[in-house]
């Protein structure tokens, strides 16, 4: 990667804290059930600490045949040292423990690096899982050490690239970062802090909310469209995505209206011998197995909250026209969209809550 290991322990030394550490003692470790709380500036050596605590508050509790486990670490930090957070993230990754902030608890700089370490012990293999609480606060920006750069194997390093790529290639081994998105946030100045609680950045750095999210939007329906279509559509022409996806939404009540709509779509206007046999075919089967021929894949119709939306879709061309369909289901978390064309495959997407609000506003404060 960046530096060999030799490198990456001297710039770690040096770069023992974040703007935001203070000179206040050690971190203070608790523990509650499965739930052992972090609190505190994390100093030089609370890795070590972290790890002992470990080996005395978690290890003989487990249960080693348990697949899945419970254990989690909350974490209540302003930051500090960098080293300490990165090995703090190793541990919990090495541990099987879930990383969580809860509401009106803070994480951030260095405590942010450790949280992305927080894992889960599936029964298909081991997978990330961070938490947050609607109201948490979880922060990230750049970083520094005190001096003005260091010197690595005789060569002078700007000293925020170095540790950039220290981050970077622990998120890595983390697993489901997306680390161009991490990169930015590194380079937010040190005495700024970027706070995590849009859509976009949930889902960038792999973080699911474990308490309820406000309440559905009216424009759900939209922004589930939109973020299916933004995959399908290169910008090539100049258009601006609000050109392209109308904001005007038709309401389908039920599967004979869906039918309808879905056909004229596609076929009403077609003339040729391909459009007028499926429409005739169409015709002959039952609602729900006309749906499914014409979309390619078998929709389950029971478990639709109606209405179904429709938004239209124009690729700006000027004669070539979309169409993007919603289907919430009925306990309103998750939702199916499908963007048809005249001249495209139907194409599917399945999309949780978050997809239901705008990508880049926040949640929460």
């Amino acid at each position: 990667m960046w530096c060999n290991q030799p490198a990456i322990m001297l710039v770690l030394t040096l770069a023992s804290f974040g703007a935001f550490a203070t000179d206040a003692g050690a971190i203070e470790l608790s523990r509650k059930g499965e739930t052992i709380h972090v609190l505190g500036t994390i100093k030089i050596g609370d890795a070590k600490e972290f790890r002992a605590y470990l080996e005395r508050e978690y290890k003989p509790h487990r249960d080693p045949d348990e697949i899945g486990g419970s254990w989690t670490v909350s974490f209540d930090s302003p930051g500090g040292s960098l080293a300490d957070g990165i090995d703090i993230g190793r541990a919990l990754h090495e541990n099987g423990m879930v990383s969580l902030v809860r509401k009106g608890e803070a994480c951030y700089s260095a405590c942010a690096i450790a949280f992305l370490g927080g894992v889960f012990q599936y029964a298909t293999g081991i997978g990330p899982k961070r938490q947050l609480e609607v109201g948490a606060k979880l922060g990230f920006h750049g970083y520094h050490s005190e001096g003005s750069e260091v010197v690595i194997l005789n060569e002078a390093f700007d000293q925020a690239r170095a540790l950039n790529g220290l981050v970077l290639e622990y998120a890595a081994q983390m697993k489901e970062v997306d680390l161009g998105f991490l990169a930015s946030l590194l380079n937010v100045p040190a005495a700024e802090m970027r706070v995590i609680n849009t859509p976009s950045a949930l889902k960038k750095l792999n973080i699911s909310i474990e308490t309820a999210l406000p309440a559905r939007p009216k424009t759900a329906g939209y922004n589930v469209c939109a973020q299916a279509v933004r995959k399908l559509l290169p910008a090539l022409d100049g258009y601006e995505f609000d050109e392209r996806l109308a904001r005007k939404v038709i309401l389908i009540p039920d599967t004979k209206q869906l039918l309808r709509q879905m056909v004229s779509d596609l076929y009403l206007t077609d003339t040729d011998d391909d459009a007028v046999q499926m429409r005739t075919l169409l015709a002959k089967l039952p609602i729900k197995d006309a749906i499914d021929l014409m979309t390619g894949r078998h929709i389950v119709l029971d478990y639709v909250k109606w209405p179904v939306e429709r938004f239209a879709l124009s690729r700006g061309s000027g004669f070539y026209y979309d169409q993007c369909y919603v289907l919430f289901e009925p306990q309103g978390d998750r939702a199916l969209s499908i963007v048809a064309g005249a001249s495209t495959s139907w194409v599917y997407t399945s999309h949780a809550a978050l997809d239901f609000y705008p990508p880049d506003e926040p949640l929460w404060k």
